[in-house]
């Protein structure tokens, strides 16, 4: 049987380079790429895909080819990057001790004695529609920066995330969800179901595509004598007062979420000690370093990119262990110019050439992740290969096929994917 050897596979899109590893884990760090350190406290991804990484000695851009550093000699206030946004015009602002922009270009550092009132060392960046920047100053001040002044909104003790959508800012306290619009702040941690307040001890909390609020948070569960555990709780928020808990069903109970991320309908939660939680409608699945070697169990940085690769780290809090990429299809590094141009349809391409001797070219689209196989026959039937046996997400591929061992004659090739089957004949001739 002739084999196929693959080390990359190219996926031959308009503009759009694919290295597909096959492995469902990479690690990037200071040994093996140009991140500058290991001590990670953000990662956010682009519109252009670019992975963005904040660390204690600068800022890294990761493009699918290359990296590009950025610190103090390159235009940063400080180091120490905290938090990442981007803005409408695609201008990425970071928090590095100050409020800093890059438009390409040239760093701005939004600084004194210039411009007053700075909230320094903001672990919260988020820019509304209006290409407003909102930050937190101390934990528990909310501050707004449009471009020339930086004004105080409201105090809350104890902010632990903020996020926007259409314009209104929700903030997430210790044990509260805020509802912050037109200057108008509205407490939102009353259930309708229950009448009663959602008593939360909060992580995390994301806005879906659709408006609604997911919170993550753990929740205090007291035993005998000073005893107690902390079970890990999810709830989803739509409107102002309508409370859906979410069941976790993977055994990470008695533990508490640091981390929440969302991919569509897929709910990513980064636990303490136990690793990385899938979590679907319908089931919940768990990644760790003992199943899927991730460098650490303590996942406090999420961010999942176009190709669905998820990029996880601990925060500086816990470990300095540099990022791992996970896709459990699969890790694809990419990098995208001109935006996404992924097939919609299945497809099989007349082997080129035809005829061949003795290596031909087998070309093939999948619009969505598929388990894929590809085979070769001959005149009556036999198989005489498999080129291609394994699952691939959407994307066009190139396969090579050598008939060196064959002898001249016609052959016929089959593509199988999902419900989509189609063969093509191909001729050797010696």
């Amino acid at each position: 049987m002739n084999r196929l050897t693959e080390i990359c596979l190219i996926i031959l899109i308009p503009n759009l380079f694919f290295c597909q590893s096959g492995s469902r884990i990479m690690h990037f760090n200071t040994n093996n790429s140009l991140i500058p350190s290991d001590v990670i406290y953000c990662i956010e991804v682009d519109s252009s895909n670019n992975k963005w990484i904040g660390t204690d000695k600068g800022l890294a851009k990761f493009d699918g080819k290359k990296w590009t550093n950025y610190s103090i000699a390159k235009g940063l206030f400080r180091n120490k990057v905290l938090a990442i946004a981007f803005d409408k015009n695609g201008a990425t602002w970071i928090v590095d001790s100050v409020l800093s922009k890059y438009d390409g270009v040239k760093w701005t550092n939004y600084s004194e004695p210039q411009y007053l009132n700075i909230p320094y060392n903001s672990r919260q960046l988020v820019i509304d529609e209006n290409n407003v920047k909102w930050l937190v100053r101390s934990n528990s001040s909310l501050v707004s920066f449009n471009d020339t002044v930086f004004t105080d909104h409201l105090f809350l003790s104890g902010i632990r995330s903020i996020k926007c959508f259409e314009n209104d800012i929700w903030i997430a306290t210790y044990n509260k969800i805020y509802k912050y619009s037109k200057g108008v702040l509205t407490d939102c941690s009353w259930d309708k179901n229950t009448n009663n307040n959602i008593i939360l001890m909060i992580d995390d909390m994301q806005i879906d595509t659709k408006g609604d609020k997911w919170v993550l948070c753990k929740i205090m569960k007291y035993g005998p004598g000073d005893s107690f555990t902390e079970e890990l709780h999810l709830f989803q928020l739509h409107g102002i007062d309508d409370y859906k808990e979410i069941n976790v069903t993977c055994d990470v109970k008695y533990s508490y979420g640091l981390k929440l991320e969302l991919e569509n309908d897929i709910k990513w939660i980064g636990v303490l000690h136990y690793g990385l939680v899938k979590l679907t409608n319908t089931s919940c699945f768990l990644y760790n370093h003992a199943n899927d070697s991730l460098l650490t169990n303590v996942v406090g940085i999420i961010a999942v990119d176009k190709q669905r690769n998820k990029w996880v780290s601990a925060t500086n809090d816990w470990y300095n262990i540099g990022v791992s990429v996970f896709n459990e299809n699969g890790v694809v590094i990419t990098s995208v110019i001109d935006g996404d141009y992924l097939p919609s349809l299945y497809s099989l391409e007349q082997n080129y050439p035809n005829p061949f001797n003795p290596l031909t070219k087998i070309s093939f689209t999948i619009p969505k992740y598929s388990h894929v196989t590809l085979k070769v026959f001959d005149i009556l039937g036999k198989e005489i290969s498999t080129l291609v046996d394994k699952g691939y997400i959407a994307g066009k591929y190139e396969v090579e096929f050598n008939g060196n061992n064959l002898s001249s004659g016609i052959y016929f090739y089959t593509l199988s994917a999902d419900d989509y089957k189609e063969t093509k004949k191909l001729l050797l001739i010696k």
